[in-house]
């Protein structure tokens, strides 16, 4: 299991738990985890987890805009590492392995490692791939 940070965006503070499911993140009612985000597609981005490797991996599903990871655009699947960034529309989100009894604890653990987000790929002109 892990957890996903909103750090930036319309949908900030928000924190979800990521089981061993795949887990759809976009604008769709139909996603495990819906953003608030007219930059973002239906289904943006899919983070499933590989048992084998005892990793969980994040992968665009087609989306209009793309996925941004850690600043560079995903092309492929990308194994997540803790504090890994992925940016979709105007959202970041973070991405952390640990799970927490509680928000308040998944909060604090955040507060720990506090990050303040940089301009989105869609706010920053001309930024290569």
């Amino acid at each position: 299991m892990a957890t996903i940070y909103i750090i930036k965006g319309p949908s900030n503070g928000g924190i979800f738990t990521v089981a061993e499911d795949d887990c759809v993140i976009g604008r769709s009612d139909k996603c495990s985890i819906t953003l608030d985000d007219d930059r973002v597609s239906g289904s943006h981005v899919r983070i499933s987890y590989d048992s084998n490797k005892s990793v969980h991996i994040a992968e665009d599903t087609k989306s209009t805009n793309g996925t941004w990871v850690n600043g560079r655009s995903m092309t492929m699947p990308v194994e997540l590492n803790d504090g890994d960034k992925l940016e979709l529309g105007s959202t970041v989100v973070e991405f952390h392995s640990s799970t927490f009894d509680s928000i308040e604890a998944a909060k604090a653990a955040l507060n720990q490692t506090s990050y303040a987000a940089p301009p989105t790929m869609m706010e920053s002109k001309n930024r290569k791939f």
